[in-house]
């Protein structure tokens, strides 16, 4: 057996591990919590669960366009190439070690011509989009804490995105691209908050705007460690625990049972997610096998 599947196994394992040790120690510590809350899940209103499916596309949709106006510089992908890469790797990425990432990387390579550097770099802007997006999220979010009622703070939020799409629609060049992507990115948080939100509501135990942005941002440290796909077992863990931790300046209306809660609304929160993910990666990853033999039929006919 070699290294790299060593590897994976091992990520796979520790993953499975982490998420059956969140779930026994929701089940033994705060049973009665994590049972009500799954109860009050199981008959949420229509409308709610909508959201909390619909969100996860507006997720790849964002990042798909992100990547895309990123790696324009660097060579030809199309939107719906781009977006098709995007959501076959979103599906291989929930195995150990970002099968997913390296994936696209290669096709980028082969098919486009984009160097691994010039990829690594979209990775690294990207993931930069990411930390300013919420960096000043977390701003918003502490000089609306006086504001009356979550509506004003959603507002807030969402108030920078047309002064972006301005300087994007004035400017030229890496400034274009940049605003661009950061818009991009900045929606993509904001679909996190909000499905945070959603969850968080949907099994009975609705938190604020700041608690939602919070738990967000660590979900999102969760996927950047590349031990289980998709931070599998990591992120329930980390949701838990800073559902835990959040004051009731941040919305929370739970107390000792908050942990258990905040674990019982991430597993809702996965299987939101992979109602929607395992069908646009599957569909993805067929574009992507029939984009690649055409590809490679050109290559040996010319």
């Amino acid at each position: 057996m070699n290294a790299g599947r060593t590897r994976r196994l091992t990520g796979a394992a520790a993953g499975v591990a982490l998420l059956a040790g969140a779930v026994a120690w929701a089940l033994t510590t705060q049973g009665d919590a994590v049972a009500q809350s799954l109860t009050h899940a199981g008959h949420a209103p229509w409308w709610l669960v909508t959201v909390l499916i619909a969100l996860p596309i507006i997720n790849w949709l964002t990042v798909s366009l992100s990547f895309s106006v990123l790696t324009a510089r660097f060579g030809r992908v199309g939107t719906a190439e781009m977006s098709a890469l995007i959501g076959a790797a979103w599906l291989l990425n929930y195995l150990p070690l970002r099968p997913g990432m390296i994936g696209r990387v290669a096709y980028h390579k082969k098919v486009n011509g984009i160097r691994v550097r010039d990829a690594a770099r979209v990775m690294g802007e990207n993931m930069a989009m990411t930390g300013i997006a919420s960096v000043c999220l977390f701003a918003i979010a502490l000089a609306t804490v006086p504001l009356p009622g979550e509506g004003w703070r959603a507002l807030a939020a969402i108030a920078p995105l047309p002064v972006l799409a301005g300087v994007a629609a004035a400017s030229r060049g890496l400034t274009r691209v940049y605003a661009v992507a950061l818009a991009m990115r900045w929606v993509d948080m904001l679909g996190w908050v909000g499905r945070y939100a959603a969850v968080f509501a949907l099994v009975g135990e609705p938190i604020g705007f700041g608690g939602a942005l919070a738990i967000a941002a660590v979900s999102h440290v969760a996927l950047l460690v590349p031990l289980s796909g998709n931070g599998v077992g990591l992120r329930e863990w980390l949701v838990g625990l800073t559902a835990g931790a959040l004051p009731a300046a941040a919305g929370a209306s739970f107390e000792a049972s908050g942990a258990a809660v905040g674990i019982a609304a991430d597993l809702v929160n996965r299987a939101a997610e992979l109602v929607v993910a395992v069908p646009i990666g599957l569909v993805s990853a067929g574009w992507v096998a029939r984009s690649g033999a055409r590809n490679a039929r050109s290559a040996r006919s010319g």
